[in-house]
């Protein structure tokens, strides 16, 4: 199906970039389109919960691994598909290094590609710098 990745590099600790990750409160100010996030049970493998976004629409999501720098989740789509996210936060000589990836799932994922895979293709690129910079800000 439809599949798309980002990274930065930043001058920020894997801590700090990973604190923002954590912050489920701040995901509005670096998701894109994110307007609230509500996680029922923490960040834990099969924690559910729901993301809203700032065009009044809201999908249920989960959490299916959670490791220190790995979280992989999957937002419900309509038409039995899902949207799968990997953020993973790495060190590097310098600091560390940011990637998102998503990806389009399921028997209905061909039904998203002009929706949600053109927000992923256009939306991964600026949500990784805006989580980057902003995680330079907390170290």
């Amino acid at each position: 199906m439809f599949k798309t990745s980002h990274a930065v590099d930043i001058l920020a600790t894997p801590e700090a970039a990973w604190a923002m990750v954590k912050d489920v409160a701040r995901w509005r100010q670096w998701f894109l389109g994110v307007e609230l996030v509500q996680l029922h049970g923490g960040f834990a493998p099969g924690a559910q919960g729901l993301l809203y976004l700032d065009d009044g629409k809201v999908y249920r999501l989960s959490i299916e691994k959670f490791l220190p720098g790995l979280m992989d989740m999957h937002v419900g789509l309509a038409y039995k598909a899902k949207m799968h996210l990997q953020i993973s936060v790495a060190p590097t000589p310098e600091g560390c290094r940011i990637r998102l990836e998503g990806e389009l799932l399921g028997v209905g994922a061909i039904l998203h590609t002009f929706g949600w895979g053109k927000n992923l293709r256009t939306g991964l690129v600026p949500t990784t710098r805006r989580l980057g910079i902003l995680s330079q800000g907390e170290h």
